[in-house]
């Protein structure tokens, strides 16, 4: 009795047809190779219950056949595929048990090696690839066992090990359709390692040879990280703009971030803030948007751009709040406010922010807000907070500071402390270009105290010392007002 229909493309009648002949001539020499072809077949049809029921009756009922290693294997597949993993492990054990060394060896440590990597245990795991690699290294499992052995390495944190074996699959199978997963994982092995030049050759390896893989886009990214840590910004650029052409999709946002810092490092601010801009509108909710903003608000800043500068910066503390970067943007927002002369707005904005500032922030603030104080009428309250400022710096923010002091001296008309104030701009701090505004402004003092030969004198001084600061033609009026050259 001979079935051709396995041949033919009729897999389920020959199922039939073995099982017909295994069931009415048990006792015939075939009906041992029909129920051995009756599961084999079922496994290519994927019945998987019917395969483990036909496969387990077939080590029952003839368990001294040549057959029962196919059979002892097509019952552990079939429980893999019914995702009945303790089972499975067992059958493959079993498998191994009896047969060691035999032709079902390679695949049943292979799949184990596959069950317990599922399972979390990848030491377990790499002792089967382990054992398919060493004692079976012509099957057909060889290939992948290697490359997941080196992935249980990597996985288990065995970074260098991993790249070992990397670098042999490589060299052993060049033409192996795993290569490019294999030079992935390699490239994140020399990451793991802190080997960049490792890193970087895998990388470029991958994207000679796979120029648009799935893998193209975490290269491209990965080798502009190296270059932007290395300070090649121009390299980074080169690499991140390379990235999105790949995907406009999941990483993108950050692609498209770190090109625009790397923009910005490379003092290309107008493209900084343009590709800072695009990150923020394109990907709103993500994680780069807040920065972005923060960082295209401060180029408005920069420019002169207040209204615009404004506007990000309440967009950015309105949609991102409780963020560091909503917090440096509400003082961002009350130095813009300070700019357009919106003193209260200033005031009530750098109040929002003192509590998150340090140093040089806090000192900034308290000059921001003594200049608001100043414009709002409370000269008491400015001078407390230009105190603040002036602190114990020798900064150009000390000096300004100390300006404002003399302002407020000057509002109460207390001419004697502003003219020492406005003074002690020039005596204590080296910033020229504030040295015209205090000795015009000490000028101005000594003038209302009726002392007209001292105002003279430091009119004087700002036509001698600063001849072209906007002060030097109001200098000269005065002299003129007071009878001087």
């Amino acid at each position: 009795m001979t079935c051709r229909y396995p041949d033919l493309g009729r897999e389920r009648e020959a199922v039939e047809k073995f099982g017909l002949l295994a069931r009415r001539f048990s006792v015939h020499a075939l009906a041992e190779e029909a129920l051995c072809a009756q599961f084999e077949t079922l496994l290519r049809l994927d019945e998987d219950e019917r395969s483990l029921e036909t496969a387990a009756r077939f080590v029952r009922e003839y368990p001294s056949s040549k057959h029962v290693p196919a059979a002892l294997s097509a019952k552990a597949w079939a429980l893999k595929n019914l995702l009945r993993a303790t089972e499975a492990i067992s059958a493959y054990k079993a498998l191994l048990r009896r047969f060691p060394k035999g032709g079902r060896a390679p695949e049943a440590h292979f799949w184990l090696g596959v069950l317990l990597e599922e399972r979390k245990k990848p030491a377990n795991a790499a002792a089967h690839y382990r054992e398919v690699i060493e004692s079976f290294p012509e099957s057909v499992y060889a290939e992948h066992a290697q490359y997941r052995l080196a992935n249980c390495l990597y996985e288990r944190g065995e970074a260098k090990e991993a790249a070992e074996v990397f670098t042999k699959f490589l060299r052993r199978r060049p033409e192996s359709p795993l290569i490019e997963a294999a030079l992935y994982g390699l490239a994140w092995a020399h990451h793991d390692l802190k080997e960049p030049h490792g890193e970087r050759a895998a990388w470029r390896r991958l994207l000679e040879r796979f120029p648009s893989g799935p893998y193209s886009f975490d290269a491209s990214f990965a080798l502009g990280e190296l270059a932007f840590s290395e300070e090649d910004y121009e390299e980074a650029a080169a690499y991140y703009r390379r990235a999105l052409s790949y995907t406009s999709g999941e990483g993108a946002d950050a692609a498209l971030y770190k090109l625009a810092w790397s923009l910005k490092k490379l003092r290309r601010e107008s493209e900084a803030a343009e590709t800072f801009e695009e990150v923020h509108t394109r990907h709103p909710s993500g994680r780069f948007a807040a920065d972005s903003m923060l960082n295209c608000g401060r180029y408005f800043l920069a420019k002169g751009r207040h209204a615009e500068a404004a506007v990000l910066f309440e967009k950015l503390v309105s949609s991102h709040p409780a963020t560091e970067s909503s917090r440096e943007a509400a003082f961002d927002l009350a130095e813009c406010h300070l700019k357009q002369g919106k003193w209260k707005k200033a005031l009530d904005r750098y109040k929002e922010s003192v509590g998150h500032l340090q140093g040089g922030d806090l000192r900034r603030a308290a000059y921001g807000m003594g200049v608001a104080l100043l414009n709002l009428g409370a000269t008491a309250d400015a001078a407390d907070q230009f105190r603040k400022a002036v602190g114990r710096g020798e900064d150009k923010l000390a000096a300004m500071s100390q300006l404002g002091l003399g302002d407020c001296a000057f509002r109460e008309r207390d001419f004697e402390k502003a003219s020492r104030s406005y003074y002690q701009v020039v005596l204590l701090y080296g910033f020229e270009e504030l040295h015209g505004v205090a000795r015009y402004k000490a000028g101005r003092s000594f003038e209302a105290l009726g002392e007209t030969e001292r105002a003279k004198k430091f009119y004087r001084d700002v036509l001698r010392h600063h001849p072209n600061s906007e002060h030097a033609p109001r200098s000269e009026e005065r002299l003129k007002a007071l009878g001087g050259e």
